[in-house]
């Protein structure tokens, strides 16, 4: 199996871009996650990365002093790795700096086995965070995501992983009541690990609705997921019943490629029958209807994606890696 990185234009390989790889002092890690964000206000994006080197866990912040100089701020995030889509920047409390919000498995020496956290990092400035305690499930190959669900005016949370209690599997929302207190609302949807949850207003009625993909391993059978959950209102969310694939080691991207006005699916993963490898845009037809466009991407999972309009003509363009199936793909 080979490791990819792609940028794709309408649906087009980009293999000789002018991108110069610069010299900086990141560390080398796996099992990893990374986050732009200008937390300090300065005018210039910040790292935020979790993940594993060769020695250690780590969970650290890096200043962007200018220059292509990245700077360890020595945050005093716990070291994590196993997170999957588990490091974000986000406002949680309006206070207008970007806090973290991150989730993974950590060591701990006191008792000599690794525990599985989900934090949020209050931003105090002067390169400051401090653990606000806000009582989040801890996950292990998890995914989080800051997003207003209730149109409060405040970022809530959605966290998917597997815990450590009883190694059950948990998607839950959690409300942002102010003051760094998180309300799980028990929004009923299904429980994954290794895969993707996000949020996105597919229908366009001005609230947040959810897609969960990802396996199943409570029942002790491998079972995949993918689902899309209306959002009601009131912390109701109904599953739709979307013709989306069940994915686990999976990547799930919102974004309106055709500019139609709505929100399409990019999706890559392993397939229900675990031996069908996908990568794919799903097609939001409206009323719930996403249509497979069958385009020629390569096929991966256990990767990324992201839409973003690169080359600045008015349409997204996909930025994905993931791992082939077969050694002869070129990067």
């Amino acid at each position: 199996m080979r490791k990819i990185i792609f940028v794709i234009s309408l649906f087009t390989t980009i293999l000789y871009a002018d991108f110069t790889e610069i010299s900086t002092a990141l560390p080398d890690i796996c099992f990893s996650n990374v986050a732009w964000g200008d937390y300090d206000s300065d005018g210039d994006l910040d790292i935020l990365m979790t993940g594993e080197t060769d020695s250690s866990y780590v969970s650290r912040v890096y200043r962007n002093d200018g220059s292509n100089v990245f700077t360890d701020i020595e945050a005093g995030l716990l070291g994590l790795t196993r997170g999957k889509d588990a490091a974000r920047w986000g406002d949680y409390d309006n206070d207008g700096d970007l806090d973290v919000l991150i989730c993974g498995t950590f060591w701990d020496y006191n008792i000599g086995e690794s525990v599985e956290i989900s934090r949020i990092y209050k931003n105090e400035g002067n390169d400051v965070f401090t653990d606000i305690n806000a009582g989040l499930i801890g996950v292990d190959m998890g995914s989080v995501a800051f997003g207003d669900y209730d149109n409060d005016g405040d970022l809530d949370v959605l966290i998917s992983g597997v815990t450590s209690v009883s190694s059950v599997e948990i998607t839950t929302i959690y409300r942002n009541d102010g003051g760094g207190t998180f309300t799980d609302i028990n929004a009923g949807l299904i429980g994954v690990q290794q895969g993707t949850s996000a949020w996105g207003d597919y229908d366009n009625d001005g609230d947040l609705d959810v897609i969960v993909t990802g396996y199943d391993y409570t029942g002790g059978d491998w079972i995949n997921y993918g689902k899309i959950y209306r959002n009601e209102g009131n912390g109701i969310f109904t599953d739709i019943n979307a013709a989306v694939p069940y994915i686990e080691d999976s990547s799930v991207s919102w974004g309106d490629y055709d500019n139609d006005g709505d929100l399409d699916l990019f999706m890559t993963g392993l397939a229900e029958s675990k031996s069908v490898w996908m990568s794919d845009i799903y097609r939001n037809d409206g009323n719930g209807i996403f249509t497979r466009l069958n385009a020629p991407f390569t096929d991966v999972r256990l990767g990324s994606s992201a839409f973003g309009d690169y080359d600045n003509d008015s349409d997204l363009d996909i930025l994905m890696t993931g791992t082939t199936s077969s050694g002869n793909i070129g990067t």
